[in-house]
């Protein structure tokens, strides 16, 4: 409802309300002249999963991601918990994928 944009897992989504895993708030700022993203700690990510609920009164917009922006979010949360070991990747960019298939909104606004 205040306008920030989360990129997330969507866990599940029915009438009342959303749980989504590992939400980061996505920025859009300006990096030499240029457009970038740029994400930040939404609520500070603990070494594992987090999940959230969000009533979907809350919400005002949900978009679909391609897979560049999968790609961004797992590198931002593999960043975000200060490592790039092999197996957290993969194992990131699996779910993601398997959400993506399953429920294609991650993206909220």
């Amino acid at each position: 409802m205040n306008g920030e944009t989360i990129i997330c897992s969507i866990i599940s989504n029915d009438d009342h309300r959303l749980i989504i895993e590992d939400p980061l708030k996505l920025e859009i700022v300006n990096h030499g002249g240029l457009p970038s993203m740029m994400t930040t700690y939404w609520i500070p990510l603990p070494d594992e999963e987090l999940r959230v609920d969000i009533k979907q009164e809350h919400v005002i917009m949900v978009s679909p991601v391609t897979d560049d922006m999968i790609t961004f979010y797992t590198k931002a949360i593999r960043h975000a918990r200060g490592g790039d070991e092999d197996e957290t990747r993969n194992k990131l960019s699996e779910r993601l994928k398997s959400t993506y298939r399953v429920q294609s909104n991650n993206v909220f606004h």
